[in-house]
């Protein structure tokens, strides 16, 4: 699925993922070879071609399990905290890429439908290059930290002990 620059709004290291689970009781799902992965997507507006959606070089792999077991309660948020960290530059649109090869149980999650197509959805057979269009995503949110650099901004301090400010 996109999400597009301006709903994001700010650059950020992309540590943790979370979506908000629907059910009312509690879930458990294993996903074979299961993998996310980050990457900049070059338009607002999706391609039914998986690959033609992403800005050249930029698809990182930021999570995998050969297996995944998730225990999810019912309507709270779960999270996949990444193996590696994803800075988005909050100026070009980001697409997360969630892929599996099997396994049993299923996690649904509260979604909305948008005016654009944001997902692009692939049934786990037949195996090719292309998919189809959905105007529904899923509720998700980022969380990680501004990449702020070291700097000296005016000259304040604050001697403890003595009272004084300079």
């Amino acid at each position: 699925m996109v999400a597009l620059d301006e709903e994001i709004g700010t650059a950020l290291e992309i540590e943790t993922i979370y979506w908000h689970h629907t059910a009312t009781g509690d879930t458990t799902a294993t996903f074979d070879d299961f993998n996310l992965y980050l990457a900049y997507c070059p338009d607002d507006v999706l391609s039914t071609a998986f690959e033609d959606n992403y800005v050249p070089g930029t698809k990182t792999l930021v999570y995998h399990r050969d297996e995944l077991v998730m225990q999810v309660y019912g309507g709270d948020w779960f999270s996949l905290e990444l193996d590696s960290p994803f800075w988005y530059d909050g100026v070009r649109n980001l697409i997360l890429e969630v892929t599996w090869s099997g396994g049993s149980g299923s996690i649904h999650n509260y979604h909305f439908n948008t005016p654009y197509t944001p997902c692009l959805l692939k049934a786990p057979t037949p195996d090719g290059p292309t998919g189809f269009l959905s105007s529904m995503r899923c509720q998700f949110m980022l969380e990680g930290s501004l990449m702020l650099q070291p700097a000296t901004f005016g000259s304040i301090k604050v001697m403890l002990g003595t009272g004084a400010i300079q």
